[in-house]
């Protein structure tokens, strides 16, 4: 994990945030962007260059009007990390659910939005997971959580390397598709794997996409 000391002394952790940046009258918000904290401090900041950077950042996303750019420009997908996506998925279960089994969690997913996000998230597994239940969808009446999975994913793919990275993984396309869908379900499956991502860094320390060489 990378580390630099602070003028005190003492040394500082790196981190990835989303920093918003301001254009006028507009508030631009950059994804992941690298910041340096210090715990005893309790202050954080960005190199220089990576301020330059960040500034540059959200004045191309403002003239752009792309949303939510990542920091980091020219990014490369990395294999998507799934053992560390079993744990992150062992230990969601664990705090939502306690002991209840899979098909306990499955069969709240009608009365419950965390059973429904989760189990969303679980099918991201494998390949083998999301097509054992791809062909029980229309049985157990989970049809729309597939159509979500696999609008979300396609949706601004081009912005989100790991989203092409599970498509390829799962082997999906859009004509697996039964109906549409767009507007919130897309952004809360967002805020969920963005989630993970988030629990990969901190485990790691390291960038999902790592830059070009």
């Amino acid at each position: 994990m990378r580390v630099t000391k602070c003028l005190c002394g003492n040394y500082a952790q790196l981190r990835f945030k989303d920093e918003f940046g301001r254009v006028k009258d507009k508030i631009v918000l950059i994804r992941n962007v690298p910041i340096f904290f210090y715990a005893d401090c309790e202050e954080e900041y960005m190199t220089g260059p990576d301020s330059l950077k960040f500034a540059d950042r959200v004045k191309i996303s403002f003239e752009s009007g792309i949303d939510e750019p990542e920091f980091q420009e020219g990014e490369t997908g990395m294999d998507f990390d799934q053992e560390a996506f079993a744990d992150y998925l062992e230990k969601m279960s664990a705090h939502l659910f306690g002991t209840n089994t899979l098909s306990q969690i499955i069969a709240q997913i009608n009365d419950s939005h965390r059973a429904r996000r989760f189990f969303t998230m679980y099918l991201l597994k494998n390949r083998e997971t999301f097509f054992s239940y791809y062909q029980m969808r229309e049985r157990l009446g989970i049809s729309f959580i597939f159509d979500t999975i696999i609008c979300a994913l396609y949706y601004e793919r081009e912005k989100k390397p790991v989203k092409q990275t599970l498509i390829d993984l799962l082997q999906i396309d859009l004509d697996m598709v039964n109906q549409q869908v767009d507007g919130y379900p897309l952004k809360e499956f967002n805020k969920d794997l963005n989630s993970f991502i988030f629990y990969w860094r901190k485990k790691t320390g390291r960038l999902l996409y790592p830059h070009k060489s």
